[in-house]
């Protein structure tokens, strides 16, 4: 019995002088450290699908109307399930205060191949936890990127933490970089509900440039640098050369003074596209990426809106610039 006691005393002494030690490099320091919890792997059966959720507001329901349809024309062998979080005007820091009330503000805009389907009064947590989610893409409201204030918290990164709590897997995250709004006139008199068009005389001179130059110096100062996001789609990048340098116009990109038009959704849609499937450049744009009755004389519905080559070859330029150059801005001619 003495044997045995002393014994287990001794490996009780072991044990402590084990949990006190220190690293050469810091004495001090013990060798215990916390790390994250990790993810487990996705099994294969996981892996087969492509699963993208994006958190956003309108902008990202422009972006993906037409997405699920790239896919399947352009990749039609990959299994793909998109998923969007709307809530119409929302910014970064209001989705931090929807998931801390675990608000069910959201509709759930979810596609598997047989259209857009809406899920109304869902929480941030329903769609985190529902799929295996690959992708999770954050975008802010436009106007609010290419305002400093925006980045004065930690918003961003309560976001992103409670993308990792929630998920399944361990998601990539990445951000979407929207786009300047536009400043024509006809557009603006569509009826802007607010003083927005003062504020953009104001803060960026009315000047589309000028605005899009801010959100690219922001986002590279505050939000790039953050260790959990992955990745950038340039979407503002590749508007902002189409109409700069190929000279669209407003009213061919936008359908209002802040959202896109059908041929503003295609260019998004094959952008987004090209980012998710780590693509170094386009060749071609599908036609039927649009149905024929959902083809649009530019916003109205007024008729068939014909794919021209000419947009083709836009759209090809447009997002194969933003690929190679994704924060450079494009100076008005």
């Amino acid at each position: 019995m003495k044997k045995f006691l002393a014994i287990f005393l001794a490996a009780l002494m072991l044990l402590g002088m084990l949990a006190g030690c220190q690293t050469k490099e810091n004495p001090g320091q013990t060798t215990t450290q916390e790390t994250e919890p990790q993810k487990p792997e996705q099994p294969a059966e996981e892996q087969e699908f492509l699963r993208v959720l994006t958190i956003g507001n309108s902008h990202t329901v422009n972006s993906n109307l037409l997405l699920y349809n790239v896919f399947r024309k352009e990749m039609p062998q990959q299994k793909v399930l998109l998923g969007n979080m709307y809530f119409s005007g929302c910014s970064v820091s209001q989705h931090v205060g929807h998931f801390e009330n675990n608000q069910p503000v959201y509709v759930y805009y979810k596609n598997n191949g047989s259209g857009w389907q809406q899920f109304p009064n869902k929480t941030l947590e329903d769609a985190l936890k529902e799929q295996a989610w690959d992708i999770i893409i954050l975008h802010e409201m436009n106007n609010s990127t290419a305002t400093e204030s925006t980045y004065g918290g930690d918003d961003y990164q309560k976001l992103i933490n409670y993308f990792k709590e929630k998920t399944v897997y361990a998601p990539k995250i990445i951000y979407n970089l929207g786009w300047a709004n536009p400043t024509s006139q006809q557009l603006w008199d569509l009826g802007y509900p607010g003083d927005w068009p003062g504020s953009y005389q104001k803060n960026w001179n009315g000047d589309y440039t000028t605005m899009f130059t801010k959100m690219t110096q922001l986002v590279e100062k505050h939000v790039l640098p953050m260790k959990d996001i992955t990745g950038m789609i340039p979407t503002g990048t590749a508007f902002c050369y189409a109409r700069n340098e190929l000279g669209k116009t407003d009213e061919e990109l936008y359908r209002d003074y802040t959202h896109l038009s059908d041929l503003g959704s295609l260019l998004a849609a094959y952008l987004w596209f090209a980012v998710i499937t780590e693509k170094t450049e386009i060749s071609a744009v599908n036609i039927d990426v649009i149905p024929a009755q959902q083809r649009y004389e530019k916003n109205w519905g007024l008729g068939d809106w014909a794919i021209t080559q000419d947009i083709k070859d836009m759209i090809v330029k447009s997002v194969n610039f933003a690929l190679k150059n994704p924060l450079q801005v494009t100076p008005a001619k």
